[in-house]
């Protein structure tokens, strides 16, 4: 309700808005009728740069691992700490 406000307003020039509280956003919902509000369904990295770039990082990730090493942009750090939850490569396969 509160960035409707201000955009109807005009306390913020406008918004770009790709992940909502309800998805998809309803076809009816007031943002779509903003004129200074752009709503994409979700999708604001699905391009080709993106897909490579995720794929790059996995791919790091899945070597580290088959190093014995921990990858980085792990994002539940506190899973390393779980014995039962950690898998072990021994000797590192790589």
């Amino acid at each position: 309700r509160a960035l409707l406000n201000a955009l109807r307003d005009g306390w913020i020039a406008g918004a770009a808005l790709d992940v909502y509280s309800v998805e998809p956003l309803p076809s009816d919902h007031p943002l779509r009728k903003m004129p200074n509000c752009i709503c994409t369904p979700h999708i604001g990295t699905h391009d080709s740069d993106t897909a490579r770039l995720v794929s790059e990082l996995a791919v790091d990730c899945v070597i580290s691992a088959l190093k014995g090493e921990i990858p980085k942009h792990v994002v539940n750090e506190d899973v390393l700490k779980r014995e039962n939850l950690r898998i072990r490569v021994m000797p590192p396969l790589l």
